[in-house]
């Protein structure tokens, strides 16, 4: 009876070690794309024609600061939908860039690195990576959506880079006459200083 028993239980190994590896390498991907994940911890959702994937703020933000969001957002429909706003009781307000449509049967990407993406703005308390926030999503046809969103730390290219929800007024004008009076004066002193060099025997 022993002799019979051991081919069984070698066969049983053998099966039990094979699943391993497989397991081991799925653990890096989401189940939803088959793709590996942008970041440590990210969230999905979907809701009517629309599918939010790798969610997550950039964090963190004192109090009175903004927090971009980053995502990507896949519409299945036949007719297009746009981001119209974003908010959460966290915040005082939302920023949402113009150009927040997502086409029939096509994406849109808020990647790191872009500068005008969706933000939360004015953040009543401070809030630290690891926390996760509460953020409302608006769309034109799909509706709102809310969604608990985790906060990530800041990557490398995001160190210091704290993408403002509208455009500051641009300093380029005021500093161009600055300049350009600066040049003149110079000139003029130049100009000045000739005569008298020349007047002398």
């Amino acid at each position: 009876m022993t002799a019979t028993s051991r081919p069984g239980r070698r066969i049983a190994c053998v099966a039990l070690l094979a699943a391993i590896p497989l397991t081991a390498c799925a653990a890096g991907y989401q189940a939803e794309t088959s793709r590996e994940r942008t970041t440590l911890t990210s969230v999905s959702a979907a809701k009517g024609n629309l599918t939010l994937r790798n969610i997550f703020f950039v964090g963190p933000a004192s109090s009175g600061e903004n927090m971009p969001l980053y995502l990507a957002i896949f519409n299945g429909g036949t007719s297009s939908d746009k981001l119209m706003s974003i908010s959460s009781s966290s915040f005082s307000g939302g920023f949402v860039p113009s150009d927040a449509s997502i086409r029939a049967n096509g994406q849109k990407y808020y990647n790191q690195g872009d500068g005008d993406v969706p933000q939360l703005v004015g953040a009543k308390n401070q809030v630290r990576v690891g926390q996760t926030v509460n953020v409302t999503l608006n769309f034109q046809q799909a509706g709102e959506l809310t969604i608990t969103v985790p906060v990530e730390a800041k990557t490398d290219g995001l160190a210091g880079r704290s993408p403002t929800p509208t455009p500051s007024p641009s300093e380029t004008p005021s500093a161009t006459p600055s300049v350009v009076a600066s040049a003149s004066a110079s000139a003029s002193v130049e100009a000045s200083a000739s005569p008298s060099a020349s007047a002398s025997p």
